[in-house]
């Protein structure tokens, strides 16, 4: 009697491979696998010639196709051709066509032409062709396009990306830009080789974009230097200026030129062919000589005179935050704030990209 469950799964998976004909590799359909490792499973061996609903296995389970489960507690699962469901490893999975539903393992999965659906593992790998979901883990890596979603640490994308990249390091390699139809990098490091992806980030490279120098000065006499990174639209900006405000200030500053280091964000809307209208919002951060914080925001007004120079003109306003300095000399109604016309010209090295 006790025989009778070993039997019956025998006569359910395991006899009706048996009985094909050793040298036909027509694909079989089984509701159940009960895998060890490999061959040593209740496909007797043929694996490659089994799809199955289901798959159990204690090392790994290994399919021709899966369709609703399968499930390696202690290893990995491989699918020779489309896995479809849900393939869940401790290691890894492999899907040897496309994917369609959920991998997850903790170590890595892998799919070799599309996927869609979620990979969450410490690294996620697309081969060929596409993501059409979304990629979460350390390491997100789609050598075709990307419809969705990559989250981690390292993003990397061979072809288009039209959705999101969020890590600290993000990179689309595809420069068609007919490619994304909108695309977004936020993390620390952003690279594009296509000017339609907006970075958001500290060092953001997009070609055709803008990897400006820029020199500017106000009327209150503040020149400033500005790196400006990003795409013709969206960037960065970091600043290194005098930041003083009169020759007073200069007597009592410890040094004649007190430092103060900034970051920023700014837009540009295109309102010609050599018009843009700039937009900039700056942080300034307090420094030993110059104990201010403050912010400052721009109107500004630019032309391009060549593909790498343009000049700027417009408008500023600085608010200062504390009252280390008093400036109520320049505006008795509001001491902490400070509106001047202001000038620049740049250089873009991205130019002759």
């Amino acid at each position: 009697m006790k025989l009778y469950p070993v039997f019956l799964i025998l006569l359910l998976f395991g006899f009706p491979l048996l009985a094909e004909d050793a040298n036909q590799s027509r694909q079989r359909d089984v509701p159940l696998t009960l895998s060890v490792l490999g061959p040593v499973s209740s496909n007797c061996g043929k694996y490659e010639q089994t799809n199955s609903y289901f798959c159990l296995g204690l090392i790994n389970c290994s399919l021709a196709n899966s369709y609703v489960l399968t499930l390696a507690l202690s290893g990995y699962n491989i699918t020779d051709y489309d896995m479809e469901g849900y393939s869940l490893a401790l290691l890894g999975n492999f899907a040897g066509r496309d994917t369609q539903g959920f991998q997850f393992s903790f170590l890595a999965n892998t799919t070799r032409r599309r996927m869609y659906g979620l990979q969450i593992s410490f690294v996620n790998v697309v081969l060929e062709e596409s993501v059409i979901g979304a990629q979460i883990g350390a390491f997100n890596i789609n050598f075709g396009e990307t419809i969705g979603a990559q989250m981690g640490f390292f993003n990397s994308t061979q072809e288009s990306v039209t959705g999101l990249q969020i890590g600290l390091v993000n990179t689309v390699q595809n420069s068609e830009e007919s490619g994304p139809d909108f695309a977004v990098q936020f993390g620390l490091i952003n690279y594009s080789a296509n000017p339609r992806v907006l970075p958001i980030g500290f060092i953001n490279i997009v070609h055709g974009g803008r990897l400006q120098l820029e020199l500017n000065r106000s009327v209150l006499g503040i020149p400033r230097i500005d790196f400006i990174m990003g795409s013709p639209y969206l960037y960065s900006i970091f600043t290194l200026d005098s930041y003083t405000i009169s020759s007073r200030d200069k007597k009592e500053s410890a040094n004649t030129a007190a430092a103060m280091e900034g970051v920023g964000l700014g837009a540009a809307i295109p309102i010609g062919p050599v018009y843009s209208l700039r937009l900039e919002r700056r942080q300034y951060f307090p420094t030993k000589s110059r104990p201010d914080l403050a912010r400052v925001e721009r109107w500004l007004l630019e032309r391009k005179v060549s593909r790498a120079f343009a000049l700027s003109v417009g408008l500023e306003k600085n608010l200062f935050l504390n009252s280390a300095v008093d400036r109520s000399r320049w505006v008795q109604s509001k001491a902490n704030q400070i509106r001047s016309l202001t000038t620049g010209v740049s250089w873009n090295l991205l130019s002759g990209l």
